[in-house]
């Protein structure tokens, strides 16, 4: 009984992933293609030539002067913002090795489960070999 039982949700089981007859299936709507958007190149910056301190050139503008100095100051600005976030090297230990300890423990876990596969191969075995005498007495 046991083993026509099995059979029996084994052959649905299969049956419920076969496909529907043509007449059955939607048609499927075709799907416009979009159109791809051209990427705009971008402009190389231009170096800036080295200028030599020599009393005789002209000084830059102040304009200019301002500009730069803004630039600068935006960026140490960043840098300050990512060094007060940073942790030292002695903050970060435990947290490591709480890491460390994590990873161990699951370890442990998988070797646990992976202990008895055979189990598995015995269910199988015995579920298909049921199968297979039914269908000999059939």
């Amino acid at each position: 009984m046991f083993g026509l039982s099995l059979s029996v949700f084994a052959s649905i089981g299969f049956n419920s992933n076969s496909q529907p007859p043509p007449d059955e299936k939607k048609k499927k709507k075709k799907k416009k293609k979009k159109k791809k958007k051209k990427k705009k190149k971008k402009k190389k910056k231009k170096k800036r030539k080295k200028k030599e301190n020599d009393n005789n050139k002209k000084i830059i503008s102040n304009k200019t002067n301002g500009t730069r100095k803004r630039k600068k100051l935006k960026k140490i600005s960043r840098t300050w913002k990512m060094k007060r976030n940073r942790k030292t090297k002695n903050e970060m230990k435990p947290f490591r090795k709480r890491i460390q300890k994590g990873c161990e423990e699951e370890r442990e876990e998988n070797v646990t489960s992976s202990k008895f596969p055979c189990l598995w191969y015995i269910v199988l075995l015995g579920f298909f070999s049921i199968t297979f005498v039914n269908r000999l007495r059939n």
